[in-house]
């Protein structure tokens, strides 16, 4: 799978066409993430703490006991409770179901889209939810697995369906809201694709013919963030992975990561996750 940071996140399947995946509280693991979206169908069942998930805009505050999910192509991202970082237990569960999986399956997806209407999983998504994060931790027995493991997937598919709630696309989906989403897609993406180069909250609403104030205010409606906190987060986290995973220095990490100097870089790295940017490569090394 691609970087968290992937604003079209693309997830590579091998053989089963889904991924299960705990998730840990930590200032540099996968469950800080930008806005982003992608084709997958993604559930998120939280074990531990409170968080706040945006999803298309709307946020939903979720518990231990609560089931979120985000529908194909829906722009998300989560703002984890900073109270709850580096504690070792797991905070929550994640799987990620493939859209080819979906149409084999389940067809009849295409025309729904799952609602987060409840605050509590009803006890037999948990039953199923359980038994999935179970056969996670237990070792593979041989290339059977993927037969358990999809029977797994389907039962949970039907217990949504049954006690979470879903909804015909036709009764939501409003063709105005289509396009805003769509926009915010093509912005996400013109992003991922000129992060580096100097951009500006008017040239973006240029680039994209809008005014100034509406594609502000569309942006935020969307994303819960406003434009220049969004290119900023998205810089910081270009440049950490960067420092994980190069030799480069952090001026040309700076440099290359659309920041004008590396000092400007410090100072948002530091904000963001607590240390500098060297301290953070040099515990990346220990």
């Amino acid at each position: 799978m691609k970087s968290s940071i992937a604003l079209h996140e693309v997830f590579n399947y091998t053989n089963p066409p889904f991924t299960f995946r705990e998730i840990y509280l930590n200032d540099t693991g996968p469950y800080i993430v930008n806005p982003h979206w992608h084709e997958e169908l993604e559930i998120v069942y939280t074990l531990r703490g409170n968080h706040c998930h945006y999803i298309n805009g709307r946020c939903y505050e979720s518990a231990p006991g609560r089931l979120l999910t985000v529908n194909s192509e829906f722009v998300h991202h989560t703002v984890p409770n900073p109270a709850l970082r580096n504690i070792p237990e797991i905070a929550a569960f994640l799987i990620v179901i493939s859209m080819e999986f979906l149409d084999d399956n389940f067809p009849q997806y295409r025309d729904l889209y799952f609602v987060n209407t409840k605050k509590q999983a009803s006890e037999k998504t948990v039953h199923c939810i359980q038994k999935i994060m179970d056969f996670h931790a237990s070792p593979r027995q041989d290339e059977y697995d993927f037969l358990f493991a999809k029977s797994l997937v389907l039962e949970l598919l039907y217990q949504m369906c049954r006690n979470e709630g879903v909804v015909k696309r036709e009764e939501v989906d409003q063709v105005n809201s289509l396009k805003n989403i769509e926009r915010i897609k093509g912005i996400l993406t013109y992003v991922d694709e000129h992060y580096m180069e100097p951009l500006t909250l008017t040239q973006m609403a240029e680039q994209f013919h809008y005014s100034p104030a509406y594609f502000a205010r569309s942006f935020k409606k969307c994303t819960s963030m406003t434009f220049m906190e969004f290119l900023l987060d998205y810089r910081v986290e270009k440049a950490r992975i960067a420092l994980a995973h190069t030799k480069k220095s952090v001026c040309e990490i700076a440099m290359e990561s659309g920041f004008s100097d590396d000092r400007r870089l410090i100072l948002a790295f530091k904000k963001k996750y607590g240390t500098t940017p060297l301290q953070y490569r040099k515990a990346q090394k220990m």
